[in-house]
């Protein structure tokens, strides 16, 4: 276990409790990523001048993130990461740039909040963009047996009654109840009436007001299934989707 995963674990499990408790994330905790990555990488690395710029880029995307008026400099940075990848081939950089865009993918389809896009982000420098994305392959399989529990309650409380076919995926993501039941975290996707099947989670619209039943999804942050993910790896450090797929081939072959 080396001192980046070990970071990146702890920051995992901050995060997680952060993400669970006030449905957002510190900045620090990505950003501290770049930073302690951009150290443990300058031990193995032995170039000055892509320790450099690497820091320069950290500088700038920091400030701009402390910073509004500054926050124009994020883009600097994100050249500067650009530079170091095409000139000296660094790796890490081109991981951060690969899942800031994967971020800004996930984030506008309304797929995934801003501080779990973050966090992939400050992952992927400080680990690299082949251990990110199986950090987050096996997270998304973590997702599961929560929409199974999801639907088991909602075939409990029969919930389907009187839902469109079209619209059967909501027993897998969200719950119905009375509008005045709704919870803090919890966003609202509609009524049997109209329903938005993808929760808009980072969009602040003005708030609708409905009355009677509504469907609700329970929004867990991702970064807790992240976090599960994260000590999976320990015991199994490749994507769990891949053997699942290779067993099954393998079953009917």
């Amino acid at each position: 276990m080396d001192l980046s995963y070990l970071y990146g674990l702890i920051c995992s499990i901050y995060g997680a409790v952060e993400d669970w408790k006030k449905r957002e994330v510190s900045d620090f905790l990505w950003i501290s990523m770049l930073w302690i990555g951009v150290i443990l990488h300058s031990l193995h690395i032995k170039n000055l001048m892509l320790f450099f710029i690497e820091i320069v880029a950290i500088l700038f995307i920091t400030m701009a993130v402390k910073y509004e008026k500054f926050s124009k400099l994020f883009y600097i940075g994100g050249f500067l990461f650009l530079l170091t990848f095409v000139v000296f081939k660094s790796y890490f950089a081109l991981s951060f740039l690969v899942f800031y865009l994967v971020g800004i993918l996930l984030y506008y389809s309304n797929l995934m909040g801003g501080g779990d896009c973050k966090f992939l982000m400050g992952l992927s420098y400080l680990k690299g963009m082949v251990f990110t994305f199986i950090i987050f392959l096996n997270a998304i399989l973590f997702v599961i047996p929560y929409c199974i529990i999801i639907f088991l309650i909602n075939l409990k409380n029969k919930n389907y009654r009187g839902l469109r076919l079209k619209n059967l995926i909501l027993l897998f993501i969200a719950l119905k109840k009375d509008a005045k039941d709704v919870k803090k975290f919890e966003t609202v996707m509609g009524n049997d009436k109209k329903i938005s099947l993808i929760p808009k989670i980072n969009e602040e619209n003005e708030k609708i007001v409905y009355e009677g039943k509504v469907w609700v999804t329970p929004q867990l942050p991702f970064l807790v299934f992240i976090c599960f993910s994260y000590v999976l790896y320990m015991f199994y450090p490749f994507p769990v989707i891949l053997k699942i797929i290779e067993l099954v081939v393998k079953s009917h072959f």
